[in-house]
């Protein structure tokens, strides 16, 4: 819920910035909008996984919700790039779909491959924010310190991730 807040405040500093700029930009403003958008949807998961959810439905839930988040990057981004704005639609909906079959109760060959999948990516989202640690530093005393809270929450989300693969649990219901 921590990374959620934080995108949340920065989603509202991005639509301040689109609106005190000398021109407003529309673009800008749908960017911040779809942002803030994404950063409610990672709140409300986080407060599903607090009040109780199954380890399964967890990882399931985290894969649609990142899904929904890349339409809804894909949607807003349509004004600045229609190309890349449909990329992520496609992409999206496709990673909501395997979060759907995540927690299907079948374990074949498919949930197989989605764990090795879903490992490497979790690996390479980890390693991805300890590069990231090292380029935060720039800007503003308020730019560093978001950067800092991005990216260390990101580490956690994705070191929490990985964990939760390695579940017996998990394991089990995804035939591993």
């Amino acid at each position: 819920m921590v990374l959620a807040v934080i995108e949340i405040i920065g989603a509202i500093i991005a639509l301040a910035d689109a609106f005190t700029a000398d021109e407003i930009k529309i673009g800008a403003i749908l960017v911040g909008v779809g942002g803030l958008l994404s950063a409610v949807l990672y709140f409300y998961f986080g407060r599903s996984v607090r009040d109780g959810m199954s380890k399964i439905d967890i990882l399931a839930n985290f894969v649609m919700v990142n899904g929904l988040i890349y339409i809804i990057g894909g949607v807003f981004g349509l004004v600045n790039d229609i190309g890349s704005g449909i990329v992520s639609i496609i992409i999206g909906i496709i990673i909501v779909l395997i979060g759907k079959r995540i927690n299907d109760n079948s374990q074949d060959t498919f949930d197989k491959i989605i764990w090795i999948v879903l490992l490497v990516l979790f690996i390479l989202g980890a390693l991805g924010s300890i590069i990231a640690i090292f380029g935060v530093f720039n800007g503003d005393i308020l730019t560093i310190l978001m950067n800092v809270l991005v990216t260390v929450s990101s580490l956690v989300v994705a070191v929490f991730m990985l964990l939760l693969l390695f579940d017996a649990d998990v394991k089990k219901q995804m035939g591993m």
